[in-house]
């Protein structure tokens, strides 16, 4: 079976009752880039095991489909520090303008990581100084070290920290 071939199956697993199979579900989606794994993905950020909402925010960031915008911006009050700072990563790689109040709230988070995350994503993201601000994007830059999504335009990993230079 081609990774591609395996997208129906780790979408059905991504329910199963055992939260390592749909954790490893939700990782593998994250790297098969499956425009058809969309809404699987929104309906796993509600998952109760905070590995596979924040595996599915990934996804959903690299896939970078708009009509998850909504369901990323309602997951960026999760419990989870990871989970919220995961959902702003993709909120920035997606690039839609109605994040930017959300993850502009967001700097005022309690924790540290998420705080940074958001000021990263606007300060290059969404930075109205910059020209043609971020409108639509093709394929987003992968990280060579974690070989997670990146925002364009940083000198390092916001996953990771790897310097990108």
């Amino acid at each position: 079976m081609g990774n591609q071939e395996a997208v129906p199956a780790l979408i059905i697993v991504l329910n199963d009752k055992d939260r390592f199979v749909r954790r490893r579900a939700a990782k593998a989606l994250t790297h098969l880039n499956n425009q058809s794994a969309v809404v699987p993905l929104m309906n796993a950020l509600h998952d109760p095991e905070r590995k596979v909402r924040y595996r599915s925010a990934e996804a959903l960031g690299k896939i970078g489909d708009k009509q998850a915008v909504p369901p990323l911006l309602n997951t960026l009050n999760d419990p989870s520090r990871t989970v919220r700072r995961k959902v702003i990563i993709a909120l920035g790689l997606i690039g839609s303008e109605e994040a930017v109040a959300p993850i502009t709230w967001r700097l005022r988070d309690t924790s540290s990581q998420v705080r940074s995350a958001a000021e990263h994503v606007l300060k290059h993201q969404f930075n109205p100084s910059r020209p043609g601000m971020r409108k639509n994007r093709s394929r987003n830059k992968i990280c060579p070290h974690c070989h997670k999504p990146v925002i364009p335009n940083t000198n390092y990993c916001p996953s990771c920290g790897a310097s990108l230079s």
